[in-house]
């Protein structure tokens, strides 16, 4: 009898080893083996977590050339306010750093040579209004001739056909000469002061369309080839990881620099978020102009589990897998799938917070 209950006694343990060390072998331990499991939501789980499911499918991938780059103003979108006169400034209406509309008044000034320039259009018109009585052809032509001449001296000053028929219907000189913004845009530059004097060729305002901008970027030789005029561009800032802006390719040069080894390129761009200030470096990456179908997923389906790459399958209506994904390069808000997933599966691409919240809970129950 006593030798029965010895013999039990063993069997029982060995017994209860080998169930331990099968379900060690099933869990494995969470540093060695590879995380793969199943998780199941109920409905109203699934209606709140908002799960968007998606195929993993092959998709166009282009080269990214990069590039660095520096904001600055577009030309085609800034004007000067130069003078072709001398004068003082008797009224400042806008200064660096403000607003304007395009017609909108930035200054007054007082000028001798304006004053000059009005008063020999009105002498002239009245010239030609008496040759308009007596009916003298002869002298019309030639009043007609001259007050074209002066009404051109206005328009130098500034004065459109408006300011100019004014003048006339009024019949006296206007004192303050006011300067108007040619475009819609802001002050970037203001040398015009209350009381100030100011000669021929002086600059008093700089205004730029802030929106439009360019990039000047720098581009490597072997990269000359790879990039087309018109490609997409993207800009990101080392100050804001995350966030991008989007141009177009719009310009590269002919001369390569011999110090750089670099040729020049010009990337345009309309930010409307007024983040972008010229004179910022930003890395430019500028879509190649070969491509090739790659196995993806969109970037926002991938989640990170103890530094490695992971995404949810869908494998019911109910049920998702933990897969770990070998993952290549990003494109256009994708990653290339390299190993893990194949074509036309079902993945969780938006909304997996609640399911990674599962995988966590049950890694630190294994631990």
């Amino acid at each position: 009898m006593k030798y029965w209950r010895i013999l039990t006694l063993i069997l029982l343990i060995l017994l209860f080893a080998g169930c331990k060390e099968r379900i060690r072998e099933e869990k494995g331990s969470p540093e060695k083996s590879e995380i793969k499991r199943r998780f199941e939501l109920n409905e109203n789980s699934l209606r709140i977590s908002e799960i968007k499911i998606e195929r993993v499918e092959r998709r166009k991938f282009s080269e990214l050339i990069r590039a660095n780059g520096e904001v600055t103003f577009n030309p085609k979108s800034m004007a000067s306010i130069t003078t072709l006169f001398s004068g003082i400034v008797r009224e400042v209406f806008v200064f660096e750093g403000d607003r304007v509309r395009k017609g909108e008044k930035m200054a007054g000034i007082f000028s001798k040579e304006f004053l000059s320039a009005q008063s020999d259009f009105l002498l002239i018109l009245k010239r030609y209004k008496r040759a308009v009585e007596k009916g003298n052809e002869e002298d019309i032509a030639q009043s007609l001739q001259m007050l074209n001449s002066t009404k051109q001296k206005l328009r130098i000053f500034g004065l459109d056909d408006e300011d100019i028929n004014e003048l006339s219907e009024k019949g006296e000189v206007n004192p303050t000469l006011y300067l108007k913004s040619p475009l819609n845009g802001k002050v970037i530059e203001s040398n015009a002061f209350l009381g100030g004097s100011f000669s021929e060729g002086t600059t008093l305002f700089k205004i730029a369309e802030v929106e439009n901008l360019w990039v000047n970027v720098n581009l490597y030789e072997k990269d000359f080839k790879k990039i087309e005029l018109g490609s997409l561009a993207t800009l990101k800032l080392s100050s804001m990881p995350g966030r991008e802006f989007k141009g177009i390719f719009k310009s590269i040069g002919d001369v390569l620099s011999k110090e750089t080894r670099t040729f020049k390129g010009r990337v345009e761009i309309r930010d409307q978020t007024g983040i972008l200030k010229p004179g910022m470096l930003v890395e430019v990456y500028i879509k190649g102009n070969k491509s090739e179908e790659v196995l993806s997923i969109p970037e926002s389906a991938v989640r990170k589990i103890e530094g490695k790459d992971f995404v949810f399958v869908s494998v019911g209506r109910n049920s998702f897998e933990l897969r770990e994904v070998e993952l290549g390069r990003s494109f256009d808000g994708f990653r290339e799938v390299l190993n893990g997933l194949k074509e036309g599966e079902l993945i969780v691409s938006e909304g997996s917070f609640l399911l990674k919240s599962h995988a966590l809970k049950e890694m630190m129950e294994v631990d």
